[in-house]
């Protein structure tokens, strides 16, 4: 071999190990410059649902550093020759466009970092309660503009396919699609408040409070409510009542729903305690809303929420009292299901003290100064978990909603979801006492028959010696105390059908019905104290082999629901 040649390989073979060696420093300080944009991200929607808008306007300029430096990165032109190259070419391509899509999302918020400051909760808020709703108005554009572009950007990262990229990769992509999951549709919601508030016009919600100590498919029965005026910011307190009044009205009118919904919940969906009977929120909402118009009573919304969010609500207005009962944020949860049987053992004298406490409740958030940090500190967590939601019957208003937790709608889009409605069956206040736990394995592989499988595991974990009306069997007298029966329906994916179902690996009856796309299985779960038993019910899902992540949609309850949900892999 020639000198020539011998220094023409030489110089080649030094720029190739060069290219390599710059490669993979790039690789690995793409791969750095992803994880901070991800820590950002995460930062960013942490003070957002704390309402924290001075951390959030930080957080924003962060996340625009951030994104344009790792846009930059990927976007130079060796980078994007190497993202032709086989193996690290996928891993590059996958970052290059989920910071392409950040990048965008962050300079469509560059005007928006100037205004949060002046949206703080405390400064909104006047010392009367008076909400500004021209302040949150005039940046109602700059909201939905960035919305907007979160929607554009969720619709790019979702195209990645991460099962072919490396692993820290995937999971940096996963991240950032979870972030975008429902913020578009937050924004959005924030960009109404100026309207939910009454700037155009006054509207009035009735808010229903829920007890998780008797459940239904919506979280709790419904055992009182309130009635909330909003005007042009200024929030003001009407009544408050049992839920009697509205049985006044008459049993619920369920012809306007679905048919399938009349069918699944026979007689009980006549009964007003059980208006939030379908863990679908907007059948409760408008029901409500018909309820009222029979009282002579409009009203524009339906807001619900349980002894968990009343909790949270106390952070912000501190203690109430009434008749000699103190609540705050620490202890009214357990007062509300537990405390107040112990104190009227026989259910007589339990409702009109509820009611007066949660009318100390409103008065002081309407009208009284709030920690606002801690309030939102407190319902932050809650917010996922459908223990607050609400329905409006302005399709303008309630269409993010619908998309949110808050909104509290099952989904009707096919894919691996699941949910497990617990029904009491009893009517008593035992579900203050049973612990739920949902598995959900997911098969819709195009190369199998197996089914999925879910798993529904009941435990009654009640002490001796309850109340008489906590472990009361209205549907069975003769039962030992400190028993209950839980009415479990199950849905299935949309496309799904029964293939089996066992409680305690042995079959037993099911009842089946439709809601919103999915077949829905009624099984009847006996508890008795210190009993732990297995629902197990096997499901032919289509097999299309969709690789979206399986769902389970946990039910609000008393001792929080524990779920999992995993896919077979499709090999």
């Amino acid at each position: 071999m020639s000198r020539t040649w011998r220094w023409t390989l030489l110089v080649s073979v030094a720029v190739l190990v060069t290219a390599a060696l710059w490669t993979g420093w790039s690789v690995v300080r793409m791969k750095a410059q992803s994880e901070q944009l991800d820590e950002t991200l995460r930062h960013a929607s942490v003070s957002a649902r704390a309402f924290d808008t001075d951390s959030l306007a930080v957080d924003l300029r962060q996340v625009r550093d951030a994104a344009n430096e790792l846009a930059s990165s990927t976007q130079s032109l060796p980078m994007r020759a190497v993202a032709a190259l086989p193996w690290v070419g996928e891993d590059v391509a996958a970052i290059q466009s989920t910071a392409d899509a950040v990048d965008k999302v962050a300079a469509a918020s560059a005007g928006l970092d100037a205004s949060l400051p002046g949206l703080a909760p405390s400064r909104l808020r006047g010392p009367t309660g008076r909400v500004d709703v021209a302040k949150l108005r005039s940046v109602a554009p700059e909201l939905m503009r960035v919305a907007a572009a979160m929607t554009a950007a969720r619709a790019e990262v979702d195209d990645i396919d991460t099962s072919s990229v490396a692993g820290p990769i995937a999971d940096a992509v996963t991240k950032v699609q979870q972030v975008l999951q429902s913020a578009p549709e937050t924004l959005r919601v924030m960009a109404l408040l100026p309207t939910l508030l009454g700037a155009e016009a006054p509207r009035t919600y009735a808010v229903l409070l829920l007890n998780p100590a008797e459940l239904r498919g919506g979280g709790g029965f419904f055992g009182g409510y309130a009635i909330v005026k909003a005007d042009h910011g200024d929030i003001t307190l009407g009544k408050v009542g049992p839920n009697d009044d509205l049985v006044k009205a008459g049993p619920l009118d369920v012809s306007s729903l679905p048919q399938e919904y009349r069918a699944l919940w026979g007689e009980s969906a006549l009964e007003w305690q059980s208006v939030n009977i379908s863990p679908n929120f907007p059948y409760a909402g408008q029901l409500t809303q018909q309820g009222f118009a029979k009282l002579g009573m409009h009203v524009d919304g339906v807001i619900a929420l349980d002894s968990k969010v009343a909790a949270a609500l106390l952070a912000g207005t501190g203690p109430v009292t009434a008749n000699g009962v103190t609540i705050t944020s620490k202890n009214a949860d357990a007062y509300f299901t537990k405390g107040i049987y112990a104190q009227f053992p026989d259910g007589v004298g339990h409702k009109p003290q509820a009611l007066a406490l949660f009318a100390q409740l409103f008065e002081k958030l309407t009208t009284g100064p709030l920690d606002m940090k801690a309030m939102a500190s407190a319902l932050a967590p809650l917010l996922d978990q459908r223990r607050l939601v609400i329905w409006t019957s302005d399709p303008k208003v309630e269409a993010p909603f619908a998309a949110l937790p808050i909104g509290g709608q099952v989904p009707d889009a096919t894919g691996p979801w699941t949910t497990v409605a617990l029904i009491n069956g009893s009517g008593n206040k035992m579900d203050a006492y049973v612990k739920s736990r949902v598995s959900y394995v997911s098969n819709r592989c195009t190369s199998s028959t197996a089914p999925s499988t879910v798993t529904v595991q009941l435990t009654n974990i009640a002490p001796a010696n309850l109340p008489p009306y906590v472990d009361q069997r209205l549907d069975d007298p003769t039962a030992p105390k400190g028993s209950t029966l839980s009415l479990a329906y199950v849905y299935g994916p949309v496309g799904s059908a029964l293939v089996s179902a066992d409680l305690d690996g042995k079959p037993v009856p099911v009842q089946a019905g439709v809601e919103r796309g999915h077949r829905v299985w009624r099984l009847s779960v006996p508890l008795l104290r210190g009993q732990s038993r297995v629902l197990t019910v096997k499901v032919a899902e289509p097999h299309d082999g969709s690789t979206a992540a399986p769902v389970v949609m946990a039910q609000p309850m008393e001792i929080d629901e524990s779920t999992s949900a995993t896919a077979v892999p499709c090999g």
